[in-house]
């Protein structure tokens, strides 16, 4: 097929996408607008991408593909065209004969090359604004109905979701779920909540996991660092034995081949002495910046250990994301077991010191639910803990 030019003007948007899509994005389109001026400056074609158009009626132009181009070139001419002349809106158009090339154009280049299922829907959608029914569809794809249906179902979904999907904060699977929902189900707002919660946690677990193999990492670099100063400094004591030695015999003898022979052992000695003691400077240096490296991911590793996620910060994360309504999950038993845990984590690290009293009671604690302490146990624990607790601060007192 071979690209025409439009008058910006005689071009309508398919009704089909302007029910569906609803308003243009005039961010999107300004942006354009501007690509297309800036290409004309620098004496190139400005409309890179042709549009899609057909003819309807024999007689109206609709757009199937390129609307935000086409509301770009509307854009540009009311500021004064390209070179003070219009700008015309570049598209295919197709024609009955055309239909099969059109089809493998968007099988080819949007469908299978397509990273979401947004994408996926996309290119499903302009195959139905071509006139194409689901069935027919489904056949092009090789794909069942009830995939097609569900794919087109997802591809309509509110910014808010496809945003969730495409930054990783829900899973496709969901969005799937939600999209086969009533536009007006209390269950669609439930399963965005949960998703962004979880998404949270697993962001943190993640992060601490980052931390933990960065301090490793860290730990190998300063292991490696002061055996590099160790070589250093014995190249060193190696220079400065050899320099004494010269100068030792330089002092004794008498003879003048072994007085040239020393003092150039001297020179050699003392050439190699500056270059160990620049070597230990540099490598004591690597080892000190090694060592802070070490201490900062240490801190971070602690930071993170006593940072779960509150209430707060779900609540937080969550208004961020346009999420409403959303409550902090409660703690399971797990939860709760890994966050004693990370305070005895703590106390080993010396990031918090704890009492003792502290530590018998968590270890009571974890007992009972492992159902090796009974509750009178667990009772009689914490009754010592609070009596030793007072005792403390009436002694601070």
């Amino acid at each position: 097929m071979k690209v025409q030019e439009f008058k910006p003007e005689d071009v309508i948007v398919n009704l089909a996408i302007k029910t569906r899509k609803g308003e243009l994005d005039q961010e999107t389109i300004d942006r354009i607008a501007i690509s297309y001026q800036e290409r004309a400056e620098n004496g190139q074609e400005p409309q890179m991408q042709p549009g899609l158009v057909r003819a309807s009626n024999g007689k109206t132009i609709e757009i199937v593909d390129g609307a935000h181009r086409w509301a770009a070139c509307k854009v540009v001419n009311d500021a004064g065209g390209i070179n003070g002349q219009p700008m015309p809106f570049l598209a295919y158009l197709v024609k009955e004969g055309d239909m099969d090339a059109i089809v493998s154009s968007i099988v080819a280049n949007e469908y299978r090359k397509a990273t979401n299922i947004f994408d996926r829907a996309e290119a499903m959608q302009k195959l139905v604004d071509l006139g194409k029914t689901q069935v027919e569809v489904a056949a092009i794809f090789g794909l069942s109905e009830g995939s097609v249906t569900q794919t087109l179902k997802a591809g309509q979904l509110e910014k808010k979701y496809i945003k969730a999907v495409l930054e990783g904060d829900m899973e496709q699977d969901a969005a799937i779920i939600i999209a086969d929902l009533p536009v007006d189900s209390v269950k669609r707002q439930e399963i965005f909540d949960e998703c962004v919660r979880h998404r949270n946690r697993f962001d943190e677990v993640m992060q601490r996991r980052e931390h933990e193999k960065a301090k490793e990492a860290a730990a190998l670099v300063v292991a490696e660092a002061k055996i590099q100063v160790e070589e250093a400094e014995v190249l060193a004591k190696e220079a400065d034995r050899r320099k004494k030695a010269a100068e030792k015999l330089i002092e004794k003898t008498k003879d003048a081949g072994e007085l040239e022979a020393a003092r150039i052992e001297r020179e050699a000695a003392m050439k190699a002495a500056k270059e160990a003691e620049k070597r230990v400077m540099s490598t004591t240096k690597a080892l000190d910046k090694a060592k802070q490296r070490k201490t900062q991911l240490a801190e971070k590793v602690a930071n993170n250990k006593k940072s779960k996620i509150s209430p707060e910060e779900v609540k937080r994360t969550a208004k961020e994301k346009g999420v409403r309504g959303v409550k902090a999950a409660p703690m399971g038993k797990a939860d709760f077991v890994a966050l004693l845990e990370s305070f005895y984590e703590d106390h080993q690290s010396g990031a918090t010191i704890l009492p003792q009293s502290a530590l018998d009671l968590m270890a009571t604690i974890q007992a009972l639910l492992d159902g090796e302490k009974t509750p009178t146990q667990f009772r009689n624990a914490l009754v010592k803990f609070c009596v030793a607790d007072s005792t403390s601060k009436a002694k601070a007192s």
